[in-house]
């Protein structure tokens, strides 16, 4: 069986995310083609593989693909019986071509967070019984085409996986000291730090500084790591964020993210959704901000948000202010999808942890508010959210795609030859006639 994979964008902290997932395949001696895009190619949404990983030891043992065009994925793709690939919005017209070509389409949710984009698939895996359901409430997909399987990202965070540094050598070095807590902050895509968000970025170090028994490191939204955007909000390209705005804080290395996670005690945020991932190393979460965030840039200090006094961290739902809501009906330039009830119902995601200001965050802190006393919460939110925390989502995939292929196939016509046709013309033609406009453009000027 020819079995096209596919990673559809660069993840930095999870660039080898479908590498378990390829060898499964590879051992059952089925024809594999792993297909990466790299640095060179037009119109992603998402960032691609730099150059570098062509000589990762890691992608040249499965004989990795690496591709700068659409034309050359597009013939691998020909010789392929079924597609499987991540989710990742655009993309359309390789997805388009998967299905006029007839070729069966499986797609998996490959990436933590929020995002359940997908162009129909033949197959859908997803991460747990949450992301089922809203696939079900918000994109009507058939209930018969989905499969829970878990997430090949998160199968890197099952305890059992041998670890490879121990939290005395994590802390060394970072330059930690093993005696005192440690607080993870996340934040967010460079692309949103306005002046606002750039504010409490520093105010969030500063306090976690301040507190005695506490200190932190940061572990860098994607984005930032790999530069995607990130010129939307600052001048100097060459320079990370924390760079810029808290030189000298401690910076976890891409290698160590979840090593990050798991050495820490909790993680801190304004509206990241990496808190779906710490109840995977039973680790609670601490939103500072959150209704702040969810306003549109300016009136973030104008509209009030009453707080109730410090509690102790629970499950929670993230559960959206009225009065932020006041102000999402009447307004088209709200900031995030969380006052959008076409996206969310208000208080539908749940997180294990706790919501304060900014102002309350070095008492949350010194109390100790954050902390969990009945870990049996982080089980049942994993099982509801991530499926389960083994380290085997990657054979669940291969199980449910052996699965498919057994039961379904697919006939070739006459019209999915002539599309094969058309649309590889095309985007072999598309390029060349942009840089011909390029060019005569520049010769004008």
């Amino acid at each position: 069986m020819n079995i096209l994979i596919f990673t559809t964008y660069y993840s930095p902290g999870h660039e080898k995310r479908d590498l378990n997932l390829v060898r499964e395949f590879i051992n059952s001696n089925n024809n594999i083609i792993y297909a990466v895009p790299v640095i060179g190619i037009d119109n992603f949404v998402f960032p691609v593989y730099p150059d570098s990983y062509k000589e990762d030891k890691d992608f040249q043992s499965v004989n990795t693909f690496w591709f700068n065009n659409r034309y050359d994925l597009l013939k691998k793709i020909d010789f392929a019986d079924l597609v499987l690939m991540g989710t990742c919005r655009g993309l359309e017209d390789i997805k388009d071509y998967i299905k006029k070509t007839g070729k069966p389409l499986i797609q998996h949710q490959d990436i933590g967070g929020f995002l359940n984009n997908h162009n129909f698939p033949d197959l859908y895996c997803v991460r747990g019984e949450w992301h089922k359901q809203r696939l079900l409430k918000y994109s009507s997909f058939p209930e018969e085409k989905i499969v829970i399987t878990g997430c090949v990202q998160f199968d890197a965070a099952c305890p059992k996986i041998e670890n490879n540094i121990s939290k005395e050598d994590f802390c060394k070095k970072y330059n930690l000291n093993p005696n005192k807590k440690i607080a993870v902050w996340l934040p967010s895509s460079p692309a949103n730090h306005n002046s606002a968000y750039k504010q409490l970025y520093k105010d969030i170090i500063r306090t976690v500084n301040d507190c005695d028994h506490f200190q932190v490191i940061i572990k860098g939204h994607p984005s930032d790591y790999s530069g995607h955007k990130r010129d939307r909000n600052y001048k100097n390209l060459g320079k990370k964020s924390w760079e810029l705005l808290t030189p000298g804080t401690p910076v976890c290395q891409l290698e160590d993210v979840y090593n990050c996670f798991r050495f820490c005690d909790v993680g801190i945020s304004v509206c990241s959704s990496v808190s779906m991932e710490f109840p995977l190393f039973k680790k609670p979460f601490i939103y500072v901000n959150l209704h702040e965030e969810l306003l549109p840039e300016g009136i973030e200090n104008i509209v009030k948000i009453p707080r109730e006094s410090i509690v102790s961290a629970s499950l929670s739902k993230l559960m959206v202010h009225e009065n932020v809501m006041k102000i999402a009906r009447i307004s088209k330039q709200m900031p995030t999808n969380f006052t959008n009830p076409k996206r969310y119902e208000n208080g539908e995601f749940e997180y294990i942890g706790i919501e304060c200001h900014i102002d309350q965050l070095h008492d949350v802190l010194n109390s100790n508010a954050w902390d969990v006393n009945d870990h049996s919460i982080y089980d049942h939110y994993v099982q509801k959210y991530c499926f389960k925390n083994d380290g085997l989502a990657y054979k669940r995939i291969y199980e449910e795609t052996i699965n498919y292929l057994t039961k379904h196939q697919k006939r070739k016509t006459i019209l999915h030859f002539f599309n094969k046709v058309i649309m590889k013309q095309k985007a072999r033609i598309k390029p060349a006639i942009k840089s011909l406009i390029k060019q005569f453009k520049s010769k004008n000027n």
